[in-house]
């Protein structure tokens, strides 16, 4: 009839509307693991665009019949990117054939569907061709620092805690009144000891050895606060 004309012709603009849409990008990862990959333990994406969370809901690889993993990203992302590929943790996270850390990778997500091929060469928690363990890093710390606290708690973090590293300088003991400046530093793992570092420690503690012994009004103490692991860039950048 004449009269629902008008409702046919808004339910044909609307498909029209629908139709004029254009499809959301979305890129597909497919990623060839060594022989060594657990196949007990799933594969992520960690990256910019979830936070650096290394088991993120979402964002789990599907293994496929062929040995290899893929992942559809949600529909949308595009531009550039910064990622790496884990097992679940950091102290699983992706390696070079040389067992040694390697940088973010880093792509342009298309506007368009698009399939991006990706190899990794080794896991940081396995020796290259096998399973093992790595050999632990010596300790480096020198004699002015030490463990403040090994737990120290963090109410402003839901009750989470942390280890806290103190460096003193060399004149602290000699020098009981005197007043030093205090420097604070985050990711404490990385700051004074090789065995606790990620890659490699920043050697603060020899540094400001140095310092004082060239320039003692250079000296001052430092406190250290080791990151949170998984949690590392969802508590430093939320």
């Amino acid at each position: 009839m004449w009269w629902h004309l008008p409702a046919r012709l808004a339910r044909a603009s609307a498909l029209a509307s629908l139709l004029s849409i254009p499809a959301q990008a979305q890129t597909t990862l497919r990623v060839q693991v060594p022989s060594t990959t657990p196949l007990s333990q799933p594969l992520y994406v960690a990256g910019s665009f979830n936070g650096w969370q290394p088991a993120a809901a979402g964002y789990a690889l599907i293994r496929q019949p062929d040995g290899t993993y893929q992942l559809t990203l949600p529909a949308g992302l595009q531009g550039p990117q910064e990622f790496k590929l884990t097992r679940g943790s950091w102290a699983t996270v992706e390696a070079g054939a040389q067992f040694q850390p390697v940088p973010n990778r880093q792509a342009v997500f298309a506007s368009s569907p698009a399939a991006l091929d990706l190899c990794v060469a080794a896991w940081q928690d396995q020796r290259p061709g096998g399973t093992a363990p790595a050999a632990p890093h010596p300790h480096t710390l020198t004699a002015n620092v030490r463990v403040l606290a090994d737990s120290f708690r963090l109410p402003q973090l839901a009750g989470r805690t942390r280890r806290v590293w103190l460096y003193l300088p060399p004149s602290y003991a000699r020098q009981p009144a005197r007043r030093y400046p205090v420097l604070y530093l985050q990711d404490g793992q990385n700051v004074f000891d090789e065995a606790t570092a990620f890659a490699s420690e920043w050697g603060v503690d020899e540094t400001l050895n140095q310092l004082a012994a060239s320039s003692p009004a250079t000296e001052a103490i430092v406190v250290a606060v080791d990151n949170g692991d998984e949690r590392r860039l969802d508590e430093y950048s939320p």
